[in-house]
């Protein structure tokens, strides 16, 4: 039997945002979000933000978001950042102006659903960068660990841009179980 169980499958085409809810359960301490063809619709590729979803099903806006971000490039130099206090979690899924250009994320999100510990995620994402709006064309990683600093119960999460469209957005989301 496979450690992954499939819980839900969200595509999406033209949208600005996409929230998905009911996917954080009692079943899972772990998650997988793998997302696929995260395609930008301006002419300059953006960041996507996350937010989480309480069990009311609403969005987390408080300034409780922490995520510490390291930037690798092939053809420029490395980056440390850090997001503290904000609004949304960057997590370090960066889209593309064109398909061809993404190569990939995952988002590990760790004890959602728990009312008594803080969310922690752990992504990592990969693409080939055009040099459009900054840096250097070549490929780049990201790579980065966020909290939620609140001992909420989370059921889901929305996904959006720090500006415009998505003209395609695909994720996967997976319990993870743990043997012992």
């Amino acid at each position: 039997m496979s450690n992954l169980r499939l819980i839900n499958e969200t595509t999406a085409s033209a949208v600005s945002k996409v929230t998905i809810n009911d996917i954080f359960s009692a079943d899972y301490d772990i998650y997988k979000l793998q997302f696929s063809n995260l395609v930008q619709a301006t002419s300059t590729a953006t960041f996507s933000f996350i937010r989480f979803l309480n069990s009311s099903g609403n969005e987390i806006t408080t300034s409780n978001y922490d995520t510490p971000k390291l930037v690798t490039r092939a053809g420029g130099a490395f980056a440390d950042t850090s997001y503290n206090g904000q609004s949304y979690l960057w997590n370090s899924i960066y889209n593309c102006v064109n398909e061809s250009d993404f190569g990939g994320a995952t988002m590990y999100v760790f004890n959602p659903f728990s009312s008594s510990d803080y969310t922690f995620t752990l992504s990592q994402s990969f693409f080939r960068y055009n040099g459009t709006s900054g840096g250097t064309t070549g490929h780049e990683g990201y790579k980065s660990i966020g909290v939620l600093k609140e001992t909420t119960s989370l059921t889901g999460a929305s996904f959006f841009n720090d500006t415009g469209n998505f003209t395609s957005f695909g994720v996967r989301v997976y319990g993870l179980r743990v043997d012992s």
